[in-house]
């Protein structure tokens, strides 16, 4: 009877031994699965990675091939303050500081523009934003604006003993006042502000002249008192009479009247050049040039009078109040079209006969 209970005992160890080997076993080969799939694991993860990093190493490849790209623009500019926002960026592209190379021709008038956009010779131009508008139906829609160049440059100026300090002070003065711009955006401007302010055309003296010049050397002369001017001339004439000075904003009076600010100027490009190039990074240069203009106006002066723009003493008095800044997409989609409307509900031939179409604007 020891014998079989010995015997029995002796099984069981052995069954006990034998199952513990197998579930040895079976823990083997589950570790050896659970390590194969946590190597594959790892391999597309690294893979993953391998592939993140490629593509960005692309994405870098394609930035530093785009910073790279160079273009050819043809740029058609103004003697006088338009052109201010836009010399750093010229003198930049003659230094290869730039992705443009800007071919610049400087004109007298806005009119010897028009023909150069027209044929292609001119890629780019800095224009009055009537104008613009015109070029656009001129062209039948070839023509798009960018970004504004410059806002509102309209003052009061004085010389002499006369004390004009508002609106209501130059009504009730019974000055005769000269100005430039009859049948355009200046006299435009001054209807609106005197129909906001309770006035009307009639209750100002005014004698519009042919050229802004020519109102400014009268009030330098002493030969009138009162004159409605635009930068530079304003800045002219306070370096040269004593007693000038700046005596209303019209600006500021126009945008509280209109609802936004007056426009003078801005960037146009030709459609079919704009698709050969990077318009991002025109837009970049362009507002970067802008901005060096605001706060390196010594260094800007310079630059004017060296290109035969503005003399040195003028333009540093001036850059200033010449009311520069960059403005693009839906805002200036937004100021362009109240501003092309007022123009249109007072004379349509100002635009080119017809406000023009959502393409006017570009877009990205």
């Amino acid at each position: 009877m020891k014998i079989k209970n010995k015997s029995l005992v002796l099984l069981l160890a052995l069954a006990l031994v034998g199952c513990g080997n197998q579930n040895q076993t079976k823990s083997s080969e589950t570790a050896v699965v659970e390590n194969e799939e946590s190597k594959e694991e790892a391999k597309e993860t690294t893979n993953v990675k391998e592939d993140e990093d490629k593509k960005e190493e692309e994405k870098v490849e394609d930035s530093k091939e785009e910073d790279a790209k160079h273009y050819e623009a043809n740029l058609s500019m103004l003697a006088g303050p338009t052109s201010v926002g836009a010399i750093n960026m010229v003198e930049e592209s003659k230094n290869a500081e730039s992705n443009f190379t800007f071919n610049e021709t400087i004109d007298g008038a806005p009119d010897a523009l028009v023909p150069k956009l027209v044929s292609g010779q001119a890629d780019l131009a800095i224009i009055p934003a009537n104008l613009a508008a015109t070029l656009y139906n001129k062209t039948e829609g070839k023509v798009k604006v960018l970004a504004t160049n410059s806002l509102g440059v309209l003052y009061v100026v004085t010389n002499g003993d006369v004390e004009i300090n508002s609106l209501e002070d130059l009504v009730n003065s019974g000055e005769e006042i000269l100005a430039s711009g009859k049948g355009a955006t200046p006299e435009i401007a001054i209807n609106k502000i005197l129909e906001a302010n309770g006035y009307n055309s009639e209750d100002l003296n005014i004698n519009y002249l042919a050229q802004a010049n020519e109102a400014a050397q009268k009030l330098i002369a002493g030969e009138a008192k009162v004159a409605i001017l635009p930068e530079p001339m304003v800045s002219s004439v306070l370096i040269k009479a004593e007693d000038a000075k700046v005596a209303i904003d019209l600006n500021e009076l126009y945008e509280k009247a209109a609802g936004y600010p007056l426009i003078s100027s801005v960037l146009v490009g030709r459609s079919e050049y704009l698709d050969t190039i990077d318009v991002d990074k025109l837009l970049e240069t362009f507002k970067n040039s802008i901005e060096k203009a605001k706060d390196n106006p010594d260094q800007t002066a310079t630059l004017l009078e060296k290109y035969d723009i503005m003399p040195v003493p003028v333009a540093k008095k001036a850059i200033p109040n010449l009311a520069l800044e960059y403005i693009e997409g839906d805002k200036l989609k937004e100021m362009m079209a109240k501003h092309l409307e007022d123009l249109n509900n007072t004379n349509p031939q100002l635009i080119g006969g017809s406000i023009p179409e959502d393409d006017f604007y570009f877009t990205k």
